[in-house]
Order: structure tokens, then sequence, then C-alpha cells
């Protein structure tokens, strides 16, 4: 893959059910942006993916796990340090994130997480002092906890410039919370 796919910096995988791998030689080392959805074969093999030797890697995309019985995301060292910015939606089973897998993503700004029902804990130990936007979306249990002066867990990410929270309802209940100004 690496040859013929040497100048590609942006793949974008949608709705393809039967892909189970990526083939033999794996990702494009120049890959700056990765988007993977509702790929549920592939996704469940997310760890031979070798995203950690892609240097270039600044942005993931990865949902649709419908099938996929992840608890707790990302693995340690699974994720490159290089990322800036990373979405997580549709993950129906996970109930935490990793600090093991997110302390070493040092310039990680933005974090959008969506659709993950029984996401309940973010890290013990707070979020990256790096972020500066944080989009949480269709979370109802982690929502609860992170209320703005009212939530149990709200200083574990009041560092935060942005925070946005939309209710489940849609954009009509959305919740902006600007926790210091920029």
């Amino acid at each position: 893959m690496h040859t013929f796919l040497s100048s590609l910096h942006y793949l974008y995988i949608s709705n393809c059910l039967e892909i189970d791998s990526f083939p033999e030689g794996g990702l494009p080392t120049n890959l700056s942006e990765l988007d993977i959805r509702n790929c549920n074969k592939l996704v469940a093999c997310w760890m031979e993916w070798g995203l950690q030797m892609l240097p270039f890697l600044r942005s993931l995309w990865i949902g649709g796990l419908g099938e996929e019985r992840l608890e707790s995301f990302p693995e340690e060292q699974f994720l490159p340090s290089t990322l800036t910015s990373l979405s997580i939606r549709d993950f129906p089973y996970l109930k935490s994130l990793d600090n093991k897998g997110l302390k070493h993503l040092t310039s990680l700004e933005t974090l959008m997480i969506n659709n993950c029902e029984k996401l309940k804990s973010l890290p013990k130990q707070g979020l990256l002092s790096s972020l500066s936007r944080l989009y949480i979306r269709g979370c109802p249990l982690l929502k609860k906890r992170r209320q703005k002066d009212k939530g149990k867990k709200w200083p574990n990410i009041s560092h935060i410039p942005c925070i946005v929270i939309v209710n489940e309802n849609g954009l009509s209940n959305e919740e902006v919370i600007l926790s210091r100004g920029p």
C-alpha cells in the first residue's frame, strides 16, 4: 500500500461492511487524516491498524461499532502522539476513556465524543491540558456529571476553553459552556 498511495494524506472509508483489514504493509505513512465509519469488521480489528506508526496523523475519526463490545478506549500506545483531533462515535458499550491511552496525546486540541450511551467517565486524572475544545453529544450519563458548577466532575474539565454538550434531543437543546475566555 505504501508504494501506490505514498502521496495519500486523507482516507475516508464508510459503510464498507465486508472490509476486515487494511492491505499488507499497513496504512500510508504520509496519512494525516483517517476517517473510518460504519465498517464493523474493519473497526473490530483496530488494534492491528498500526496507527502509532503514522508520524503525520493529525486527525482520527472512528465510529460505527455497533457489534464491537469495547468498554474502554483507547489502549495504551495505540494512538500516535501527533494527533490534534480525535472523534469517537457510536461505541454503544463504551463506559470509559482510558487515561493510559490518552496521556501521551500531548498535541490533542479537539476531542469529540458522540453517541456513546453508556460512557459514564472520562479519565479520573482529568483531560489533557492541551485540549481547547471538547464536544459531547448523545452521552447522557456523562452529561449529568459534567454540568457547569453543579456536576461532581466539572473540575476535571473546567480548564478547557470551549466545552459544548448537546442533549440527545438535538440542537434545539444545545448547551454551550465556556469555562474561560480564549
